[in-house]
């Protein structure tokens, strides 16, 4: 089996996805889709920089390609695989083969994957078809949400990439016709292109920071498909099975990788962007500390402030009430005393009188033309007309003289009205502008008190900025969002493996009585 072809694929990965595949890996042993494990998580990215760079730093004095396969013995670590000497590239190469030999045992185990498997190829490649399957899957599924046109383009794509279309017929199984043409049993040029189809699609959006094949498997739509045949919900509640997945992606990234030509990558550089990173996350957060601690005393301001409006808020719903009273004894006592002041003011009771009387003559007159003899001659009939008319014109210039007198009657009311309450309206007025006082005071406390509201909106608003700048810093950091939990979280310090605790026929049995935490 052309296994060192895993090992090798270590030198040529780019920043990005060496630090994405570290991180994948890290979550096999930390359990990171595990709540139960949340507890042990590393808090701050400063203590994996430092775990980062010690292992490193301790690799400086060799060459690159051995920089590379040190990186992959602390993968192999926190695998727990043996501990050993870095230039036994044997022993190496020996850890990757077991872990290629413990998935390729878990696919065999597995009901639904154990169909899927060659048994006639290396279990590198049947591991690295299952992939190609599982691609193609994800690519129909995906396909199938496409409009008829959208398909028609991936089509035309396809034909004149491979100036296929005469053997090409149009539908879901397109791909698979393409793929199994351009590179027959080429397991991992296959996977180069499934990331290329996938990468068409208008439905997939990849992470361009990260190699394409490392992007389609760290899409979040991949990784919540039923790749392996294991349900997603299930995964949180399987470590082996969640192991087993992402084991299976960094190898087949590894063996696709190996494949490319060899790129020597300078380490030094990828350690100083990842200390820029750490440096630029730690400003960010000293400076929402200290936003928040302006936030703090400007609340303990405000808190002064609104105690005080508080207190007046108080005297003026005090103030009100005192009023509504005032308006309503005076109210009631005018009401008991208003028959009185009609009967005991002459004017208004000779004015009154009058007005009944001319309602009086009013009503008469009606009545009187009301009851009148109908006439039955023309002459008889004219004479009546004319009759009728003079009445409506007397009884019009009755009911004027007795609008005059009502008038007069309010007149005088008014006026007794306002002798009466002259008084008591006085008293109200006072009680009255008090209650405006306390509310202009109401309104001044709060213009004092709207720049600490506006200041600490200002801060609690640049604090949400500089927190989301920290989550994409975290983004940039990581490489990779799997999306459980909804932040990034660092992995825990690479632990000390005893070799002779290892059992390497079953490499994905924890044995955390053996690992102790640096």
């Amino acid at each position: 089996m052309e296994i060192n072809k895993v090992a090798k694929g270590f030198r040529a990965i780019n920043g990005n996805d060496l630090r994405a595949l570290y991180v994948v890996v890290s979550k096999l042993h930390t359990g990171h889709l595990l709540a139960s494990k949340a507890s042990g998580f590393v808090k701050t990215e400063q203590r994996l920089y430092k775990k980062i760079q010690k292992e490193v730093e301790a690799y400086t004095a060799v060459t690159d390609a051995q920089v590379q396969l040190g990186l992959f013995l602390e993968i192999s670590k926190k695998l727990q695989l043996p501990k050993v000497a870095l230039t036994d590239e044997t022993i190496i190469v020996l850890g990757a083969q077991a872990m290629v030999e413990a998935v390729y045992q878990k696919f065999t185990a597995h009901d639904k994957l154990a169909a899927q498997l060659d048994i006639t190829h290396t279990p590198l490649d049947a591991i690295l078809e299952v992939h190609v399957q599982q691609m193609i899957r994800f690519y129909k599924k995906e396909f199938a949400q496409l409009s008829p046109s959208q398909q028609r383009e991936q089509y035309e794509k396809f034909a004149a990439a491979y100036e296929q279309e005469g053997m090409l017929t149009l539908n879901e199984d397109t791909v698979a016709q393409v793929l199994y043409a351009a590179a027959p049993g080429q397991f991992t040029k296959q996977i180069e292109l499934m990331a290329l189809f996938i990468q068409q699609l208008p439905t997939v959006q990849l992470d361009t920071s990260l190699d394409p094949v490392l992007a389609v498997f760290m899409h979040p739509h991949f990784l919540k498909f039923d790749v392996f045949g294991i349900s997603y919900l299930s995964v949180t509640k399987q470590l082996s099975n969640t192991q087993t997945l992402f084991l299976g992606i960094a190898l087949t990234t590894l063996a696709v990788f190996a494949e490319r030509s060899t790129k020597k990558q300078d380490m030094h550089i990828l350690i100083a962007h990842w200390q820029h990173i750490v440096n630029q996350r730690a400003k960010m957060q000293t400076d929402i500390d200290t936003l928040h601690l302006h936030i703090d005393q400007h609340r303990v301001l405000d808190a002064t402030f609104k105690d005080e409006i508080i207190a007046i808020e108080r005297e003026i719903k005090a103030a009100q009430y005192d009023v509504k009273q005032l308006k309503e004894a005076l109210y009631a006592e005018f009401n008991i005393t208003r028959a009185d002041m009609e009967v005991t003011d002459t004017a208004y009771h000779a004015q009154y009188n009058r007005y009944k009387e001319a309602e009086r003559e009013v009503n008469a007159l009606r009545q009187k033309y009301a009851n009148a003899e109908p006439r039955t001659n023309l002459l008889s009939k004219l004479t009546s007309k004319v009759k009728t008319t003079a009445a409506n014109l007397s009884i019009k210039a009755k009911e004027r003289e007795k609008q005059r007198l009502f008038e007069g009657m309010v007149d005088i009311f008014i006026e007794l009205d306002t002798r009466y309450l002259a008084a008591e309206k006085h008293v109200i007025r006072q009680a009255q502008q008090q209650v405006n006082a306390l509310v202009e005071k109401k309104v001044l406390i709060e213009e004092e008190r709207a720049p600490i509201i506006a200041a600490i909106k200002t801060f609690e608003e640049n604090i949400a900025e500089k927190e989301r700048g920290v989550q994409r810093i975290d983004q940039k950091f990581y490489s990779v969002e799997l999306g459980i939990p909804s932040s990034p979280t660092a992995p825990l310090p690479l632990p000390e493996v005893d070799v002779s605790s290892v059992d390497l026929d079953d490499i994905l049995v924890e044995t955390d009585e053996h690992v102790k935490e640096e």
